[in-house]
């Protein structure tokens, strides 16, 4: 190996200890800490450290056909403690700014699908039960008057066939209660639906 290969590799080693160090702050930052044992740590922790490794070896590979020396570690180390001495603070900061931007776009697309979709969304769909209720109850209301109507002259024959006929009338009454029952749960759900 010649000496110009042996400098470019301890500088790119050096790079890839920058690298390294930047990678571990990053990983530390976007992964939740656990006071507990959890195997997905562990995971995420063997892999995390796997990529590190592929990544560090595939650079060397690239650099001098992957011959590993004590000066390749120096330098690797070096590099990880150039990045902890003068840049971790930079990293960081660019980090949680870059956080802070990405928390900050998801904020505005929610809101935005808030107020174009949902909110829109919403008042349709209490106009249109709004607009239901007025014509259940308009056609209730005149059910109700047309029946008043029909029971004044038919009332009193109805109500001797009823007394003649008992069971009958159990059965018809029941029949009656349904629509009654029907509506008031359409009311009950349609007043959930507001709250």
């Amino acid at each position: 190996m010649t000496l110009e290969i042996q400098f470019q590799t301890m500088l790119v080693m050096a790079a890839a200890g920058v690298m390294v160090g930047a990678g571990i702050d990053i990983y530390q930052r976007l992964t939740p800490h656990e006071r507990r044992f959890r195997w997905h740590r562990l995971v995420l922790d063997m892999l995390f450290w796997i990529v590190q490794g592929l990544f560090v070896f595939y650079i060397l590979l690239q650099v001098n056909d992957g011959e590993m020396r004590v000066y390749v570690i120096g330098a690797l180390l070096l590099g990880w403690v150039l990045y902890q001495k003068v840049l971790q603070s930079t990293v960081l900061r660019w980090l949680e700014f870059g956080i802070r931007l990405f928390n900050g776009c998801l904020r505005l697309i929610h809101n935005t699908l808030n107020l174009l979709l949902w909110r829109p969304l919403q008042f349709i769909l209490q106009v249109i039960i709004d607009f239901v209720m007025i014509v259940v109850r308009t056609v209730a209301r005149i059910s109700t008057w047309i029946g008043r109507l029909l029971w004044r002259p038919f009332g009193k024959m109805f109500k001797k066939f009823t007394q003649n006929h008992p069971r009958f009338y159990s059965r018809l009454k029941r029949l009656a209660a349904l629509p009654v029952d029907g509506w008031r749960r359409l009311q009950h759900w349609l007043k959930q639906g507001r709250d």
